[in-house]
This record gives structure tokens, C-alpha cells and sequence, in this order.
């Protein structure tokens, strides 16, 4: 891309959300660090033509999320009324 002076890169991040408890705080700083990545890859390669974009979709509700644990020992989803039936199978 340096050598066209064009170009352009597309990346698809998970947002962060609030923490669910204590031990999502490495997810959340992975999902920072991701971001700041991609900001300061932007930052340096923008005089050369090359485009550096983020895409963050609004949560998207997984088996991962649904089960995992919050302080109290319950899964998440059964906290706000959600079950692995109800998570969206991608093909």
C-alpha cells in the first residue's frame, strides 16, 4: 500500500461494554488496545494515502456472553432473562 500511495484497511472490532464483573477486565483492556492500535495506525500512515477504518457492531448477544458468570455465581443471561436458545446461530 506504501508503494501505490493507496489503499486502505477495514477492521472489525467488538465493542466494549460495561464490565460484567471483575474478571472481564483483560476482554475490556484487549478491546482498548485493539482501537488505540488502529487510531495510531491512522495517524501514520495517513500522509502516505492509506485509510484506516474501525467498525464496531452494537452487541450481538453469544453463548459466551449469555453464560458467563457475574459476581453473585448466576450466568449473565439468567440474570436479564436471556438463554442459549435465544442466541443467533452466524453460518
Amino acid at each position: 500500500m506504501t508503494y501505490n500511495v493507496s489503499g486502505g484497511t477495514l477492521n472489525l472490532t467488538q465493542p466494549s461494554t460495561p464490565a460484567l464483573n471483575e474478571s472481564c477486565c483483560a476482554d475490556g483492556a484487549s478491546k482498548h488496545a485493539l482501537q488505540a492500535f488502529f487510531d495510531s495506525l491512522r495517524a501514520e500512515v495517513v500522509d502516505c494515502g492509506i485509510h484506516v477504518s474501525v467498525v464496531s457492531p452494537g452487541y450481538i448477544r453469544t453463548n459466551l456472553s449469555v453464560n458467563s458468570l457475574t459476581t453473585d455465581g448466576t450466568t449473565y443471561g439468567s440474570k436479564y432473562g436471556m438463554s442459549s436458545a435465544s442466541v443467533v446461530a452466524i453460518s
